[in-house]
């Protein structure tokens, strides 16, 4: 989806909000009033939410966002939604979703951070791998690997890894989590989640191709398919693994799917609907 033109207008258009409130002189009139409309959005939600507060007493109940649509009288989809909507928020966990520690049969994973820039040739591989279109990157090397820098250093692009039987086999594996873009500030974004081999240093492609679940015209040549503006998380429920997706794209707007992979074999156990 993010072919070779489309990462450059993201490591040079998709500044986040808080680099445009700080970018002095240099920002352009657009820029301006992207952060204007943000910094709007963002009042209106805190305003809203303050207003259902005092008209429910001061509870911070709300009626369920998270609507089960599929997966309806299995165990970890019925837990899943209690867990989604024990959270008081009028927007959607786009990003990331959390899980609620008074819920003892689900686990949030332990991501660690790592130094993106040190790890600079694991991404460009995993930018080969799932965006066959990035041919700037073996074109104009030293010019992507500058952009790629600064990107780094201004928070757009982050590495974290977890340690997780990913896909239910009995053996652990290294998850990677790639942020390509600040999620919903930037113009594109995304978060993939990826498996590394035993090494920690490139990626294991069998295991991480169950991972992708996004819509292909081709899984031969494009593996990933539609990879923009989805963000995947990951969590444990009763000890085993599961993914899920959030995705911005207008077709799928509204919607997140929770995954499960057996050996290998994803298949999609629950789909919830989100309603504000």
């Amino acid at each position: 989806m993010i072919t070779s033109l489309k990462i450059s207008l993201s490591r040079f258009q998709g500044t986040p909000h808080k680099a445009i409130a700080q970018g002095g002189d240099n920002v352009t009139v657009q820029q301006r009033i992207s952060l204007c409309q943000f910094l709007r959005s963002q009042f209106l939600q805190r305003l809203t939410f303050v207003a259902v507060l005092l008209g429910a007493g001061g509870s911070a109940a709300l009626a369920d966002s998270y609507e089960l649509v599929e997966g309806k009288g299995v165990a970890v989809c019925e837990a899943y939604k209690t867990n989604l909507n024990s959270f008081a928020y009028r927007y959607p966990m786009a990003c990331e979703r959390r899980i609620n520690p008074d819920f003892n049969n689900f686990k949030e994973l332990e991501w660690k951070e790592l130094n993106a820039w040190e790890n600079r040739e694991l991404i460009i591989e995993l930018t080969k791998f799932i965006d066959p279109g990035a041919k700037s990157v073996d074109v104009s090397r030293e010019f992507w690997l500058r952009v790629l820098k600064r990107d780094i250093e201004n928070g757009q692009v982050r590495l974290r890894v977890a340690k997780v039987d990913i896909d239910n086999d009995g053996k652990i594996e290294t998850v990677l989590k790639y942020q390509d873009g600040a999620c919903q500030l930037t113009r594109l974004y995304a978060t993939p989640i990826l498996v590394l081999d035993e090494t920690g240093k490139h990626l294991d492609k069998q295991k991480t191709l169950p991972l992708l679940q996004n819509e292909s015209m081709d899984r031969t040549r494009d593996p990933a398919g539609g990879w923009g503006y989805s963000m995947y998380d990951v969590f444990l429920y009763r000890d085993e693994g599961y993914f899920d997706k959030w995705s911005n794209v207008q077709t799928d707007t509204g919607f997140l799917h929770v995954y499960r992979d057996k050996k290998g074999q994803a298949k999609e156990v629950c789909t919830y609907k989100y309603t504000d």
